[in-house]
């Protein structure tokens, strides 16, 4: 009995499902989970071939709709995220330019500590001159002078393969 009823229905529900998707593959197996719900439930549904008939129909279009549904969700995750995918050379970059950052960080973490705020509030946090003066309370040649000794120390320690990336970032 099942089979038979698997044969009646399965081109009919499966051309729905296509219908529906647009796509063959997927409409095959939309129609085929429409019909293991249907023999895992057949007890709650009724003999009458027209309530078989309903129940595979909207089993199919419940599917899509909940399918639908996921993409939706993840395509907008994705446009929330800052991560895109992009191309091998973009994100060799990202790379680099995160290391670069780390060494940075590291060689001002052995600088004096009121240079160590000039060159943090400078370079990450992007401060105006005159932001960090009034936040450290200091006078503009201690900030010139700060900067000066900070980028001459990384200048002269900084790992050989980030030197040119780091020029090319401070002076564009």
């Amino acid at each position: 009995m099942d089979k038979l009823l698997y044969n009646q229905y399965f081109r009919f529900i499966c051309f729905y499902a296509y219908q529906l998707s647009g796509d063959k593959n997927l409409a095959e197996d939309v129609a085929q989970e429409a019909f293991t719900s249907y023999f895992q439930q057949k007890d709650q549904v009724s003999n009458h071939p027209s309530a078989i008939k309903s129940f595979l129909y909207s089993s199919v279009r419940n599917y899509i709709l909940n399918l639908h549904k996921r993409t939706q969700i993840k395509q907008r995750y994705w446009e929330k995220t800052i991560f895109k995918e992009e191309d091998p050379l973009n994100l060799e970059e990202s790379i680099l330019y995160t290391e670069l950052l780390a060494e940075v960080e590291t060689l001002i973490s052995k600088l004096p500590k009121v240079c160590q705020q000039v060159m943090r509030l400078s370079y990450f946090e992007g401060l105006s001159n005159a932001e960090i003066i009034q936040k450290l309370d200091i006078s503009i040649n201690t900030l010139k002078t700060h900067r000066k000794r900070g980028l001459k120390y990384i200048q002269n320690h900084i790992n050989p393969e980030f030197y040119f990336i780091l020029c090319s970032i401070l002076f564009p």
